[in-house]
């Protein structure tokens, strides 16, 4: 592969590696495709750049309780997410369903719809209890 010619793609994933590994080990058409192609060259400067830079800056040890409670919050708030995320599905979901029921079943009466609301919030708390209850189940 040494005197084939690289694409952009192989030229990046092998000054990437060489970034990552710190070794100066370069595949022989990655200088040739560094010459020859503006967009790879810029990146590469980018890339020198960024390791200069993040090499220079100082760096600072944090205690490990620090750590565990950022760790502990962003686990938290991942949990917070999923569980918010399906809570806010269901009135979208009820929302729409009242809309289709008042556009297409237009020819029922106002008390075929009203009693189509009511089934349906009761469905829906139903599910909220239902939801409450298992998450409030030990694991």
């Amino acid at each position: 592969m040494s005197e084939m010619e690289i694409n952009c793609s192989q030229t990046r994933d092998l000054l990437s590696s060489s970034l990552v590994r710190e070794t100066t080990d370069k595949h022989d058409g990655v200088d040739k495709h560094l010459k020859e192609c503006s967009s790879c060259n810029a990146w590469s400067d980018q890339m020198n750049e960024i390791v200069t830079v993040a090499s220079s800056m100082a760096q600072f040890d944090v205690p490990e309780s620090l750590t565990q409670s950022i760790l502990k919050a962003v686990d938290a708030q991942a949990v917070q997410r999923k569980s918010l995320s399906p809570s806010l599905m269901i009135p979208a979901v009820f929302a729409l369903l009242m809309a289709v029921i008042l556009v297409i079943e237009t020819h029922e009466s106002i008390g075929g719809v009203i009693s189509w609301a009511a089934g349906l919030a009761v469905m829906y708390s139903v599910s909220l209890l239902v939801s409450s209850n298992k998450e409030a189940e030990p694991a």
